[in-house]
């Protein structure tokens, strides 16, 4: 029995995902580090000690590798997609791919509705220099609002829960019949 992957469409695809998705996961860790940073540990009030240029650079910081995390997101989904796709005759026998599928359909409206977010906070900050394009207040109100607001706290660590468990299962690949 051949494999799944052989043809070139089916590799490229997956190499997508794979990268894509390394990308999304291990910058959400490093979004999380930077942009909790500004706060004292365990809480959500802002560091006495920062002034506020420490603070809006902490922030652009943010920003900007959150575009690199959701352009990791755009490659991972679009290999993802066209695996579901190219991939869906396998499903019966092998449930692992489904239940990856599953996921990853429920990831990418949760996603995007986080890359909404984080392109409202990125339009505050000039792509070339990185200089800030509004007044300190506002930016840091627009960074709170995206770091604490329930929802899309909620929705970064369901989605972030979501991708290691889509790893988990490619990984363990349960429900697999021969």
């Amino acid at each position: 029995m051949s494999s799944p992957f052989a043809t070139r469409t089916t590799r490229l695809l997956l190499t997508l995902f794979v990268a894509g998705g390394m990308l999304w996961l291990g910058g959400n860790v490093v979004r999380s580090v930077v942009g909790f940073d500004v706060y004292y540990p365990g809480t959500l009030q802002f560091r006495a000690e920062q002034t506020e240029a420490i603070r809006l650079n902490t922030i652009r910081l943010f920003a900007f590798t959150g575009a690199w995390t959701n352009w990791g997101f755009v490659a991972a989904t679009v290999g993802a997609l066209g695996l579901m796709g190219t991939l869906r005759a396998q499903y019966r026998s092998r449930g692992w791919l489904l239940m990856a599928a599953i996921l990853m359909a429920i990831l990418i409206p949760a996603q995007g509705y986080l890359i909404l977010k984080d392109y409202e906070l990125l339009q505050y900050f000039d792509l070339q220099t990185g200089v800030p394009l509004a007044q300190p207040a506002e930016i840091i109100r627009v960074f709170s609002l995206r770091v604490t607001n329930l929802a899309n706290s909620m929705t970064a660590g369901l989605s972030l829960m979501a991708g290691i468990t889509i790893a988990i299962i490619l990984v363990t690949r349960p429900l697999h019949r021969q």
